[in-house]
């Protein structure tokens, strides 16, 4: 495929990529560091850290998270 572009372009479906992230991560980091079904409440950075607040979407119970 050519968009007059200087490098290759690469076409995937946007499932395909997403599962091949996930397989990915969980092989690098382990199943249990990915987290479903919560979406971010909020954030704060700080000096060394950044602490995250999520929401579980089914119970609205928090889930605290340091990165």
């Amino acid at each position: 495929m050519d968009a007059s572009y200087n490098y290759p372009q690469y076409s995937i479906h946007r499932g395909r990529l997403l599962m091949r992230l996930l397989k990915s991560v969980k092989e690098q980091i382990g199943k249990e560091a990915v987290i479903t079904g919560h979406h971010l409440k909020s954030f704060q950075a700080m000096n060394d850290r950044v602490e995250a607040q999520f929401v579980n979407r089914k119970t609205g119970e928090n889930l605290p998270l340091l990165l």
